[in-house]
């Protein structure tokens, strides 16, 4: 199970297996199965959803994780891998933006 910016990072990186998904903390929690408390999926909440506990999950990243490299030819014509981040630019981190810059209120 993983949402359409996780899939996304692992076709332009060119990995040839699932087991390499990727995804950030804000995105896990975004499934409804993520436990920010506990920092891992909850399989109870897996199996009411699906009937089962044994999905693939996408391994979650701290702040500093790299989810991979994209791969050459991704993304109009990279040359070269370059590293992907493992995202932040979403609400949570418009939010932590805004508070930084004093816009928050």
């Amino acid at each position: 199970m993983c949402l359409p910016h996780d899939w996304l990072t692992w076709r332009l990186s060119g990995a040839p297996g699932l087991d390499a998904l990727r995804t950030d903390r804000s995105e896990a929690s975004g499934t409804g199965s993520w436990s920010a408390a506990t920092g891992e999926y909850r399989l109870d909440l897996l199996r009411l959803a699906f009937g089962r506990d044994d999905v693939l999950l996408p391994q979650v990243l701290g702040p500093t994780g790299q989810p991979g490299l994209l791969r050459t030819g991704a993304a109009g014509g990279v040359r070269r891998r370059r590293r992907r981040s493992s995202g932040g630019m979403d609400v949570a981190g418009r939010a932590a933006a805004a508070v930084v810059d004093g816009r928050a209120g």
